[in-house]
């Protein structure tokens, strides 16, 4: 589920720094580890992150550092994976390197654990509430209800400054509905 988001200028100006920060700490991971990230352990190439952080981008939640740093994580497991397979199937390839992410990119997003979101009045989203300076009854437009969120949401940011939240839609097995229990 897609839900746009209608910041006010002040709330635009702190999401793209929170998008910059992602952008930044992601592709100074991949510039830390272009040669050697298949050589470190997830607990090296944190030390080696953490190291890095001008103070500016030490504003930003930590829990947008560390999605940032699990995006990472993520496509470095999925690359060697592809490599892996392909070569498995005797298929022509070159050892994966990762790319840098870009600012004229179509879209970047950024991932937000479910206990630093709410939506307290109907037409308020809110998300990392410290960070925004959110007081209580404070938030960012939406025009949808926002359904209960029991799982990690994406922010996402099109090239245009446009702002989205995905939600997850989980498929409900009728193996556990409670019309089918006995």
């Amino acid at each position: 589920m897609k839900i746009k988001l209608y910041p006010t200028p002040e709330q635009k100006v702190w999401l793209k720094k929170m998008f910059g920060t992602h952008r930044a700490i992601y592709n100074k991971l991949v510039e830390i580890s272009k040669d050697d990230s298949y050589k470190f352990s997830k607990k090296d190439l944190a030390e080696k992150y953490t190291g890095y952080l001008p103070d500016y981008h030490l504003k930003v939640p930590e829990e947008v550092m560390n999605e940032t740093y699990r995006d990472f994580i993520k496509a470095l497991d999925s690359s060697l994976a592809l490599y892996k397979s392909l070569k498995e199937r005797d298929e022509k390839t070159s050892f994966p390197r990762l790319t840098f992410k870009s600012r004229k990119g179509n879209t970047t997003s950024v991932a937000i654990q479910a206990r630093s979101v709410s939506s307290p009045v109907a037409e308020l989203f809110r998300i990392l509430p410290t960070y925004f300076g959110f007081k209580r009854d404070e938030g960012i437009k939406v025009r949808e209800a926002i359904p209960e969120m029991n799982y990690s949401i994406r922010l996402q940011m099109t090239r245009e400054a446009k702002f989205y939240v995905c939600i997850p839609r989980i498929p409900v097995s009728e193996s556990l509905s409670p019309s089918t229990i006995q």
